[in-house]
């Protein structure tokens, strides 16, 4: 088969490269192999890291910024984007795991206050009637309250006290308070609201929010006590809200931020990757290629559960189209779900696990230069 279009759509490598840097790297190793082939770049995501920036590609929208409260308390900026009627925003923008250094990674004490904010903020502009909120990639696990604080929610324990911060101490919620009627209130209420997801998992039970715990810093000891914490939120919102949270499939997102988005915002959940393929028009731009080439940086039984290399490969199926996937590491040879996918990882070129981070960008480049050359070796 003669390639003569590589559409370019990798996710990011997380801790490394941006999808865009992915995108680019991976589109130099291609050039440089073949300077006649055209190259289609269209950096992805599935409602994590990167959302913004893959819903903004297009060229249509504007990016803005707005100063939020970080998941430790402190300032951060988030970038979030317009396009259209609909307000573009990134949890990861305001709690993500990367704004906390790994030595204070606690979801026990982190906060999703700050995209509490940033909807509050977003929503005094008249002119927007919808809002779409990436879930992935947060440092929290905090059921959303926190976003519910940004937005004027109020949590008491038994004694009357004000809960702090943090999901740990959600386990002594006794009350919650919705926000005050005002006009920065009405206008939140006034528009629809979409959490993109990238996982199914529901809030509470042994595929709960708090099974992904541990990659946020919890410890052995923290995760009975925040799943206790998630229990105890899931009926304080039925009781209060009115408002079944417990088993429904995307509340467990994001430290249960999907919870809180529903409960909370009254919002509704979607899936992250299948949104954002339709918006990007990526069914009409894989017509137009000869080969596929994705990616991410790291492929686990996670992977293809919804996620985005999920919707890419049975997109590409169905079209008929081969796709190659360039990762940093492979955690199992059984998590490439057919023999005739091409898996290809960083780890194959590198020294060892820090110098694929250190030089992501040059390895991918390197290994999008040795794929396509001895794909059309092969083929001659």
């Amino acid at each position: 088969m003669v390639v003569r279009q590589v559409l370019i759509c990798p996710d990011a490598f997380k801790g490394s490269l941006s999808a865009v840097a992915a995108a680019e790297a991976i589109a130099n190793g291609i050039k440089r192999a073949d300077p006649q082939i055209m190259v289609d770049c269209l950096p992805l995501a599935d409602g994590g890291e990167g959302t913004v920036a893959a819903l903004l590609s297009t060229g249509q929208g504007e990016r803005r910024q707005q100063q939020v409260t970080g998941p430790l308390g402190d300032p951060v900026l988030a970038t979030y984007g317009l396009m259209g009627k609909t307000a573009l925003l990134e949890l990861a923008q305001t709690s993500g795991l990367p704004l906390v250094p790994p030595a204070r990674r606690d979801p026990a004490i982190t906060t999703t206050q700050g995209l509490g904010e940033l909807i509050l903020a977003v929503a005094q502009d008249l002119d927007l009637e919808a809002g779409w909120i990436g879930l992935g990639g947060s440092a929290t696990h905090d059921g959303g309250t926190g976003m519910a604080r940004g937005l004027g929610y109020r949590f008491w324990d038994r004694q009357g006290q004000r809960l702090p911060q943090g999901g740990v101490a959600l386990r002594h919620l006794h009350r919650i308070e919705p926000p005050p009627g005002s006009l920065a209130w009405q206008r939140v209420q006034g528009m629809r609201w979409l959490g993109l997801s990238d996982v199914q998992n529901p809030l509470i039970g042994a595929n709960g929010a708090t099974l992904f715990a541990p990659q946020k810093g919890a410890t052995p000891a923290q995760l009975p006590l925040l799943e206790e914490a998630m229990q105890q939120l899931a009926l304080c919102i039925k009781r209060d809200l009115g408002v079944a949270v417990a088993d429904l499939a995307g509340t467990g997102s994001a430290g249960g931020t999907g919870a809180g988005l529903v409960a909370f915002l009254g919002g509704s959940l979607v899936s992250g990757t299948e949104r954002i393929l339709q918006q990007v028009g990526f069914e009409q731009r894989l017509a137009a290629a000869d080969l596929v080439i994705s990616g991410e940086g790291r492929l686990d039984s996670q992977s293809w559960m919804g996620k985005l290399l999920s919707g890419i490969w049975q997109a590409t199926q169905q079209a008929g189209k081969p796709l190659i996937v360039l990762v940093g590491q492979v955690a199992s040879a059984s998590y490439v779900p057919h023999p005739l996918l091409e898996v290809r990882a960083l780890d194959s070129l590198a020294q060892h696990e820090e110098d694929a981070h250190a030089h992501a960008s040059q390895y991918l480049a390197e290994l999008a230069y040795q794929t396509l050359r001895d794909r059309q070796n092969s083929s001659d």
